[in-house]
């Protein structure tokens, strides 16, 4: 009875990392999500301000970068936080 009441402990103890990092891994995704809305609205007002053929291909090319990091972080968290499910 005594091993079986350990074995209990153990796994609520499991339990509850587990529900630790699951809840940092969400935290984490917001911010994720708060940083990625700004940069699109940083990004929107600047091409709102600035007529599209002033834009350099190279300034192009680094907006087009920092959207698909952010994509890819979003996609990694997603995942991290379905494997924890």
């Amino acid at each position: 009875m005594f091993q079986l009441e350990i074995r209990l402990a153990e796994k609520e103890e499991q339990m509850l990392e587990k529900d630790l990092v699951f809840e940092q891994v969400c935290r984490l995704g917001d911010r994720v999500k708060t940083k990625a809305k700004a940069g699109k609205d940083d990004t929107l007002n600047l091409a709102k301000k600035v007529q599209i053929e002033e834009i350099s291909n190279c300034g192009l090319h680094v907006l087009q970068l920092m959207c698909f990091t952010f994509y890819i972080q979003w996609k990694i968290l997603c995942k991290i936080t379905s494997e924890l499910r």
